[in-house]
């Protein structure tokens, strides 16, 4: 640990043993559907679905 002045001189507290946890079962994939596209087409701008926006987009992050 380290103080204003330097090492702070005290016992050292150990560290907590890490917690780990399964993840929950997950299902497959479902095939795209037809009312997939048309929420994308109601949420998402017709600007960003077109490739050239998707490439710009890529290229600045």
């Amino acid at each position: 640990r380290l103080s204003i002045n330097g090492w702070l001189h005290g016992p050292i507290n150990p560290r907590p043993t890490p917690i780990f946890e399964s993840l929950p079962a997950t299902k497959p994939a479902s095939k795209f559907q037809q009312s997939d596209l048309e929420r994308i087409n109601q949420t998402v701008s017709s600007m960003y679905l077109k490739v050239e926006t998707q490439y710009d987009v890529q290229m600045t992050f």
